[in-house]
Parts: structure tokens; C-alpha cells; sequence
């Protein structure tokens, strides 16, 4: 998490291995939520990754839907119905991972669901689903 007063710099070491890495940094927000079962994460094969249920036990809290799927890259990536924020990226040098990431604010508690992240992949794919506490 990013502190009161965020760096304006962040380094990331690159290795051998050839990969997608998406960052986003939000503002406002704590890992409160991650320890009241805010966290979910799933896999599966075919279609498209679809991101668990989470349980949300605050109003106004941050769901990130989170998705990677391997084989030939993606590139129509849309969102979960409901949410935005949609950035996705695919391995520009092997072109055989995507990563994608979509949000949106909850305003109420109870379980969120996204659905299936839309687009053409086809292969392994991981998912989750996360929830921020809004500060």
C-alpha cells in the first residue's frame, strides 16, 4: 500500500522469464477489507477468466476483478458487466499471457460476484477478486 505521501518512482526487476505485469495504485483506500474475507481467487480452463465471489462487509468498498489467461494474446478484453477501469496488457514478447484488471465501488455490503471478463481467450486462466476498504 502506498504511504501518505506516494513515491514518485517504482522500480521493478525484470528476470529471464518472459510475463504481463499491470499496476494500478489507488488512493483512499486500506487492506482493512482483505482480512474480512475480501479476498477471493480462482482458476479454471476455456474462456475467459472469471473472478470469484468476495464478501464485502463495508459500504462504499473497492472491488478489483483481477484475470490473466494464457494462449494466443487478447486483444478485446471488456470489462465485467458493472465495472470499469479496464487495463489489460498481453506478453509483448512472447504473446502467450494477458492480464487484465477491471473496478468498481460497492455501496453496499454482501457478496460481489463479478462475472467473466469478456473477449476471444481460450486457454488456462486465473482470477480474483479483491476488496479495499475505503479510507
Amino acid at each position: 500500500f502506498v504511504p501518505a505521501t506516494p513515491p514518485t518512482t517504482i522500480t521493478i526487476n525484470n528476470n529471464e522469464d518472459s510475463g504481463v505485469l499491470l499496476v494500478q495504485a489507488w488512493r483512499h483506500t486500506t487492506g482493512t477489507a482483505l482480512a474480512n474475507g475480501g479476498y477471493s481467487t480462482t482458476n479454471g480452463f476455456g474462456g475467459m477468466p472469471n473472478p470469484p465471489s468476495a464478501t464485502n462487509s463495508y459500504t462504499d468498498a473497492l472491488v478489483v476483478a483481477f484475470g490473466g489467461v494464457s494462449g494466443t494474446p487478447v486483444t478485446d478484453v471488456t470489462v465485467p458487466s458493472g465495472y470499469s477501469n479496464l487495463y489489460d496488457e498481453y506478453d509483448q514478447e512472447k504473446a502467450t499471457h494477458t492480464a487484465m484488471i477491471a473496478s468498481k465501488v460497492a455501496p453496499s455490503t454482501g457478496a460481489q460476484d463479478p462475472a467473466a471478463f469478456g473477449g476471444s481467450g481460450d486457454g488456462v486462466w486465473d482470477a480474483s477478486t479483491v476488496l479495499f476498504r475505503v479510507a
